[in-house]
This record gives structure tokens, sequence and C-alpha cells, in this order.
């Protein structure tokens, strides 16, 4: 069987509290990716700002965004409360939008330019 199910997946830090620190959001990115690589998922891009995570990810049809943003969560939950920061906390729940194709690149680009986005034009 063939297929490519591309997801945007976006989620939040509990009551959107700047708590993702420019110290360790390097290291939450890479222990995501670690995460999604050990599941045998694919990461195509990680980005975000102090409050929120965004990841462009491909899937198997086997395997459920649920299952994978649970893993996510309470796993990097756990890395950055040893780590970091012992009262950090995700918000309960995420968005997820499904992907076609052909706007992989368009959404890849959205992600890692995220902190641009974010910006306010003063």
């Amino acid at each position: 069987m063939y297929s490519k199910l591309y997801y945007h997946v976006v989620w939040k830090t509990k009551n959107k509290e700047p708590n993702i620190k420019n110290e360790f959001k390097k290291d939450l990115y890479l222990y995501i990716g670690q995460i999604i690589k050990t599941k045998g998922w694919h990461l195509i891009a990680i980005g975000g700002i102090e409050n929120h995570v965004h990841i462009l990810v491909q899937i198997e049809p086997q395997n459920t965004v649920s299952d994978l943003v649970c893993k996510i969560k309470s796993n990097s939950s756990r890395f950055i409360k040893l780590n970091f920061d012992p009262n950090f906390a995700w918000q309960e729940g995420y968005g997820v939008l499904t992907i076609d194709r052909h706007s992989v690149k368009r959404i890849k680009n959205y992600i890692l330019n995220q902190e641009e986005h974010h910006k306010i034009n003063i």
C-alpha cells in the first residue's frame, strides 16, 4: 500500500504562558525530533515561539495523530521538567490540519519562520 499522509500539528503551553525559553528551545526541538524518529514517523519541520510549537510530519496510516501528540507532549514535558523548568506544562489538546503534498513546502516555510510571522511591526 502506498500513502503519504502529512499533518500540521500545533499545541500550546499551559495558559499560553511564554515558557519555551530560547535557552532550551533547540534542545526541545531536537528531543521532539528524536521522539518522532523513534516512532518511525518523519519530521519535515518544527518551529514555534515562546508559547506554542508547530510540527509538520508524515506518518503512516496505521498510526494516529492523537498517538503522535500524546507521545510528544508527555515525553517532552517530562524532558523540560527534568532539565530546565520543573513547573513546565503543555495545555490540553492540540490543533491539526491535513496537508496535501503540493502544500508541504509552503507549510514547511511557514513553520520554520514562526518567529518572523509573530513579530509585531511598530
